[in-house]
């Protein structure tokens, strides 16, 4: 048991699903407020820097699932596979198996959707955090230097 003596899966349920909770009410929360455009720009703000906390612990906890140490059990017996951060649960147990599905959704979810979403974001920003600055060349010397 471990948190709060929440089952291993339960902790991996919270661990995936909280944060996309947080970031929901985050989003509803600017669509409701959008008039107020200073409160939203601080939200996704807000809302970004959260996920990008968050994104390394639970990225590790749904890729770590598949994850699976091999025990030798010696003579004619067939080698122990269990998950390596939690080594009560069996890699051939049933309950391991019918958790696969939802663990590799979530990996397109964070590791993969949540990485996509905030590159979209960026490059659709990108004049904005980067803007170009014009340049004109310098007469006699081939060199450029900023306009004012």
């Amino acid at each position: 048991k471990c948190l709060f003596g929440w089952s291993y899966f339960e902790k991996l349920t919270f661990v995936t699903l909280a944060p996309f909770g947080v970031v929901s009410l985050g989003i509803g929360l600017s669509w409701r407020m959008r008039p107020a455009r200073r409160f939203v720009s601080r939200l996704t703000y807000a809302i970004l820097l959260f996920v990008y906390v968050v994104l390394p612990s639970v990225s590790t906890s749904v890729i770590t699932y598949f994850s699976c140490l091999r025990f030798d059990r010696g003579g004619d017996r067939s080698d122990l596979r269990v998950v390596a951060t939690e080594l009560a649960i069996k890699c051939t147990s049933t309950r391991y198996r019918r958790w696969r599905a939802y663990v590799a959704l979530q990996i397109f979810v964070w590791p993969v959707g949540a990485i996509a979403t905030i590159a979209a974001l960026l490059f659709k920003h990108r004049g904005k955090l980067n803007p170009r600055v014009p340049k004109r060349e310098v007469a006699g010397s081939g060199g450029f230097e900023r306009e004012q």
